[in-house]
């Protein structure tokens, strides 16, 4: 009672996240279900595994993309080489950083960096978008089928760059 959850909103791609809000109307909870009252505090606690939760997300269609991409580029095609085998490094490069901090928060440590962390994030969604990108090139016509699989890629992946923190709050000098 006093809770009220909104409707999924349908996105054009990871409609899994079933991605909604949430209205508390003097809703009782009670104390032992309360995280934290230090909300500043606790956010800044948990941001980063929300983050490299994220980047997560960015580094699995990311890799995906390139992996479906690489037996199409053949023929004409292979003009994508080149962007691919960048697309295929930098991803590799995001994925090895990523699995760094990973480590790092595995082994009991705390990330103190967070502009690079976010910078990281930046870095995962432009893989991502980048990678789709290619893998949409190289698949063709075929790759607009709503049911294929490089069409969900291209759609998750352009979701990711408005996904909060936005490429723009991101980037944000």
């Amino acid at each position: 009672e006093g809770i009220d959850f909104g409707k999924p909103f349908g996105l054009l791609g990871l409609n899994a996240t079933r991605s909604t809000w949430v209205t508390f109307d003097n809703a009782f909870i009670p104390q032992e279900q309360v995280l934290s009252e230090d909300f500043q505090n606790y956010m800044l606690a948990i941001r980063p595994a929300f983050v490299l939760g994220q980047i997560a997300e960015c580094l699995g269609v990311a890799e995906a993309a390139n992996a479906a991409a690489q037996p199409k580029l053949a023929g004409i095609k292979k003009t994508f080489l080149p962007d691919h085998g960048r697309s295929v490094e930098f991803t590799a490069d995001v994925a090895e950083r990523w699995s760094a901090l990973v480590e790092q928060v595995h082994s009991g440590g705390s990330i103190d960096d967070v502009v690079a962390l976010l910078e990281l994030r930046l870095d995962a969604s432009e893989a991502a978008v980048t990678a789709a990108n290619i893998e949409v090139r190289v698949a063709g016509g075929a790759g607009y089928a709503s049911s294929s699989s490089t069409s969900r890629r291209y759609r998750e992946a352009s979701f990711i760059p408005v996904q909060s923190p936005s490429e723009a709050q991101l980037s944000f000098q």
